[in-house]
């Protein structure tokens, strides 16, 4: 399951526990996941501003032309799946620990 399908499962207010605690297991193993790409987006990030870094471009302007790339939006993205993912896993956590 992708994020997006499962913040939609996880809506539903009559979950089982077991349910539950399923879609916290799937929603860390994505949180995983993508932490990993987002460090690896960090270090291309890196080597790309170092690349073109001289006395002529300044730094923020490299940073935002990565940024504008297709890396730097997937970098963007990302970052804020992890957020909402998560909030999720800290909402689900608190909906399994009500049902006991």
């Amino acid at each position: 399951m992708n994020l997006a399908e499962i913040l939609k499962s996880i809506k539903e207010q009559n979950l089982s526990k077991g349910k539950l605690e399923e879609y916290e297991q799937d929603l860390a193993s994505l949180y995983a996941t993508m932490m990993m790409r987002i460090g690896e987006l960090k270090k291309e990030k890196a080597i790309y501003i170092l690349e073109r870094t001289n006395p002529e471009t300044p730094d923020i302007k490299n940073k935002r032309l990565w940024e504008a790339g297709t890396k730097g939006q997937e970098l963007i993205e990302l970052e804020a799946n992890v957020k909402a993912a998560s909030q999720m896993m800290r909402s689900v956590r608190a909906r399994i620990y009500q049902q006991y």
